[in-house]
């Protein structure tokens, strides 16, 4: 059996046991599950103890990669989405297999912001790679390109060879380039953003293909905290009263043409609240339950008395 087939069953069988629960109706159902989730499908079972949860992680992604822009969306097209998450849940499993479905329907460019430190950065990147199977040494169509900043390495591309390897162009030299996908982790910093930005701006094929911006913890550094003026604040909601690190992710996702940039996080607050105005006011959400044996907060210490006190009430 071929791996269109695999994923044919395979979605057949999870659709049927987990239907989508968001609210929002799906914007395109014919995703497809080809040999990127498939793969990633098989790490993350090794990774879970209980198929039930895995299979509701692979349910759950498929309905958040239904919400996002399908590969045959008119061009310009940008949305933002937010998928909200318990403490250690599975959110980087999450946003790891929304990737690989994005790969298998014609996404040919995934950016992730992985932290805003270091540590941060390479503990999701690890986990990552590994989900993805970019590195256990099987044959793969994942091109990594580590983003830094312009003093400690830059990125390892230039606007031609992003065109090349986009399309498929053998003067790149890598074989097999129509199939390749983009991987570009980086920190969320400016000193990464801003050069990840300017070379998206030059390479005039980025218009044309379909991209996918995770932004994990989304709310961390990334809301737009600018005080507003006294006077007018909602025409001024964007334009010239932005925080720096929202202006700098407005601008990446600008740079692309069509672009779902979608957002994960445990604390919400801060992306539900932001002017609607602003690009990081979400048009879907989704929320990711945990899964079996999953211990957080409500397990450790119970409903908060106010909790308690509002469900008194309302009996």
């Amino acid at each position: 059996m071929n791996d269109s087939s695999k994923g044919l069953d395979l979605k057949k069988v999870i659709e049927k046991k987990y239907p989508n629960n968001s609210g929002f109706y799906s914007w395109h159902s014919d995703v497809q599950i080809g040999a990127n989730t498939l793969k990633a499908f098989e790490n993350v079972k090794k990774k879970i103890e209980h198929n039930d949860s895995a299979n509701a992680q692979l349910a759950k992604a498929i309905e958040i990669i239904s919400m996002c822009n399908p590969p045959y969306v008119q061009k310009g097209v940008k949305k933002t989405g937010l998928v909200i998450g318990r403490v250690q849940s599975g959110k980087t499993t999450s946003f790891t297999l929304v990737s690989a479905l994005a790969a298998d329907n014609g996404y040919k460019l995934i950016i992730h912001l992985l932290g805003t430190a270091n540590n941060l950065l390479e503990s999701n990147y690890g986990d990552v790679v590994r989900v993805l199977g970019i590195e256990d040494g099987t044959p793969t169509n994942w091109n990594i390109r580590e983003v830094r900043a312009n003093g400690k390495g830059g990125i390892d591309l230039d606007p031609q060879s992003l065109t090349n390897l986009v399309s498929g162009n053998p003067a790149s030299m890598q074989s097999k380039n129509a199939n390749k996908v983009i991987y570009l982790p980086l920190l969320k910093n400016k000193h990464s953003i801003l050069p990840l930005t300017d070379l998206l701006r030059q390479a005039k094929i980025i218009k044309d293909i379909p991209i996918l911006i995770i932004d994990d913890e989304v709310d961390s550094h990334g809301m737009n905290i600018k005080r507003q003026g006294s006077k007018n604040i909602y025409n001024k909601a964007i334009e010239g009263s932005q925080s720096a690190t929202n202006k700098h992710l407005h601008d990446l996702r600008d740079a692309c043409g069509t672009v779902t940039y979608l957002g994960y996080t445990a604390t919400a607050q801060g992306p539900i609240l932001q002017h609607p105005n602003n690009f990081m006011s979400a048009n879907f959400h989704t929320l990711l339950e945990p899964g079996k044996g999953y211990v957080g907060n409500k397990e450790l210490f119970g409903k908060p008395k106010r909790i308690k006190a509002m469900n008194a009430y309302r009996k």
